[in-house]
C-alpha cells in the first residue's frame, strides 16, 4: 500500500501505533506494544508467531507497525544463503541504510551471508508482508537510534539494571504512565514502546528516512524533535495482560 494513501488515511480515522521488537527465532518470545494517537498503552505482551501478532491487532483497525528488524535485503542479493551465487556490487557491505547510520556514529547489524541476525531478517520480511495482507502498514525502526536521537548519547546498556532504569526514567517523560503501569518493565517490552513511538512521529512527520527506498528505509526520529510529554490519565484504560512475560534473550 503507498504511503501517500496512507497519509490520506491517517487524516479520516484515530491511527494507532504498534511496536514489535523482534527476535531471530518463534521460539523466543517478541515483545509487542500497542499505543494509541494519545499515547495510551492499549496492549503490552510478547508472540511468537505472526499469527499471533494479527490476532493480537484485530479489532484496532488499520495500524501503523514499527518493526525493530531488517526488512528488506541488501541490492544485488535475492536472500541470505552463502550457497547462493547473488552478491553486492564490489565494495558494498550491507545496506544504504545501514551504511547511512554508521555514518551518522550509529552502529547496527549490517545486513550480509554472514549475518547473525539471519533468521530475524527473513522474519522481518515475512511479517511485513502480513501486516500489509491485513491492512496495517508496516515500517521498519531502530530503537537504538530513536533512543540517540531522543535522548542522547551515552545510553547505559539496555540490559543492565542501569540501562533499565534509564530507559523507564526517558520512557516516562514520552509517555507519563509507564513508569507506574509497568514498574518491572523488560527492554524488549521497552524497545517494542520506543518502535510503537517512532511510528507516532512518523505520523506526525518528524521523522527522517534513512536509505534509499528502492532498497529499504529505516525511520529515525528527527534531530531535536520537541518532547511533547501527554498529561494522561489512563490508569482505567484496559490493557491486554503480559503473556509469556519471561522472555530471556
Amino acid at each position: 500500500m503507498a504511503l501517500r494513501h496512507w497519509r490520506r488515511k491517517l487524516e479520516q480515522i484515530p491511527m494507532l501505533f504498534a511496536g514489535i521488537d523482534l527476535t531471530t527465532s518463534p521460539n523466543i518470545p517478541s515483545a509487542l506494544a500497542l499505543l494509541d494517537s494519545s499515547l495510551r498503552v492499549l496492549h503490552m505482551g510478547f508472540f511468537h508467531s505472526e499469527g499471533e501478532v494479527i490476532n493480537d491487532l484485530r479489532g484496532h483497525g488499520n495500524c501503523l507497525v514499527g518493526i525493530d528488524a531488517p526488512l528488506s535485503l541488501p541490492t544485488g542479493l535475492c536472500c541470505l544463503e552463502e550457497t547462493c551465487s547473488c552478491k553486492q556490487p564490489p565494495g558494498m557491505k550491507g545496506r544504504i541504510c545501514e551504511r547511512g547510520l554508521a555514518k551518522m556514529g550509529i552502529g547496527s547489524f549490517f545486513t550480509t551471508k554472514s549475518s547473525i541476525i539471519k533468521g530475524m531478517v527473513y522474519r522481518g520480511m515475512t511479517l511485513k508482508q502480513e501486516l500489509l495482507s491485513h491492512g496495517h502498514l508496516a515500517l521498519e525502526v531502530y530503537p537504538y537510534a530513536s533512543k540517540v536521537r531522543l535522548f542522547g548519547k551515552p545510553i547505559p546498556p539496555k540490559n543492565t539494571g542501569k540501562g533499565r532504569n534509564f530507559l523507564k526514567k526517558q520512557l516516562s517523560t514520552l509517555i507519563p504512565s509507564i513508569g507506574r503501569r509497568f514498574p518491572d518493565l523488560d527492554h524488549n517490552l521497552a524497545d517494542a514502546v520506543i518502535a510503537a513511538y517512532t511510528g507516532y512521529l512518523y505520523e506526525r512527520g518528524e521523522v527522517e528516512a534513512v536509505g534509499e527506498p528502492q532498497e529499504g528505509l529505516i525511520f529515525i526520529p528527527k534531530k531535536n524533535v520537541p518532547r511533547k510529554e501527554q498529561v494522561i490519565n489512563d490508569e482505567h484504560n484496559p490493557v491486554s495482560p503480559h503473556r509469556n512475560s519471561g522472555k530471556g534473550h
